[in-house]
């Protein structure tokens, strides 16, 4: 299986994050928000040692864990702005290059889902909550459909 490939990445100072994780997506859970309503394992690949990323790092292999349904890394800033929210899906062959004037992410066997508060369900219990305003939960709303849909097609196939 080509896993996906952190190859290079790279904050361009001042940028550096308060924290950076990648998590799995195996499910979602919508009545919570942040990191937690994104399902799945998180990655021990990202450190505190790479949240400054002002050196090179080591390419790193997204393979702990068989078959998510998405790839999800966040970076948290001093500056909101500047917080990093890549969602991504599992695409052999493709080369995702993201790039901003705060950094540089380089990252191989991807596809980017560029985040809209779009994908949020108005009709959610929770729409409109303030705690509920991250990118985090919106992706997550995306992601709960096309969950949905992928488990359907795979009932249909036994």
């Amino acid at each position: 299986m080509s896993y996906p490939v952190v190859r290079h990445w790279r904050l361009i100072p001042p940028n550096r994050y308060k924290y950076l994780w990648m998590v799995y997506i195996t499910g979602i859970d919508l009545s919570q928000h942040c990191q937690n309503c994104l399902l799945g394992m998180r990655s021990k690949k990202f450190s505190k040692g790479w949240r400054d990323g002002y050196t090179d790092k080591p390419p790193i292999e997204l393979n702990e864990y068989t078959n998510p349904y998405y790839y999800y890394i966040c970076g948290g800033s001093w500056n909101f702005d500047w917080n990093l929210h890549l969602a991504l899906t599992h695409s052999p062959g493709k080369i995702l290059e993201y790039r901003t004037a705060r950094e540089i992410w380089i990252v191989e066997n991807v596809e980017r889902i560029e985040i809209s508060e779009s994908f949020v369900d108005p009709r959610d219990p929770n729409y409109g909550n303030p705690e509920y305003r991250c990118r985090n939960w919106w992706f997550a709303h995306y992601a709960k459909r096309q969950i949905e849909v992928r488990r359907k097609k795979q009932n249909l196939l036994f």
